[in-house]
């Protein structure tokens, strides 16, 4: 019974060792991304921080695939003291 048991547990550790991670990509033309929030519903909540002017903005990927900016033209800033940009940074989803 232990050679068994030692035997499925190798199977199983090398089955999770060596598997490949499945990556879907949901967007790709966000700027830098940084909150991100998931709802009730499913769909994806992201606040990018943005490259500096009017950039930042926070944008949905609904259900269905369908990627939606919600609210454009945020600031976005130079952090001076710890280099790159300053802008939106989280969502807050109510459940």
């Amino acid at each position: 019974m232990k050679i068994c048991v030692r035997i499925l547990i190798f199977l199983c550790l090398q089955n999770s060792l060596f598997a490949q991670p499945k990556v879907t990509v949901l967007a790709d033309s966000l700027s830098s991304p940084l909150g991100v929030e998931v709802d009730g519903d499913g769909n994806v909540w992201v606040a990018e921080q943005g490259y500096g002017g009017l950039t930042g903005r926070i944008t949905v990927i609904w259900k269905d695939g369908t990627v939606q900016t919600v609210i454009d033209s945020m600031i976005s800033v130079v952090n001076t003291v710890e280099g790159g940009f300053v802008g939106p940074e989280r969502v807050i989803c109510q459940r």
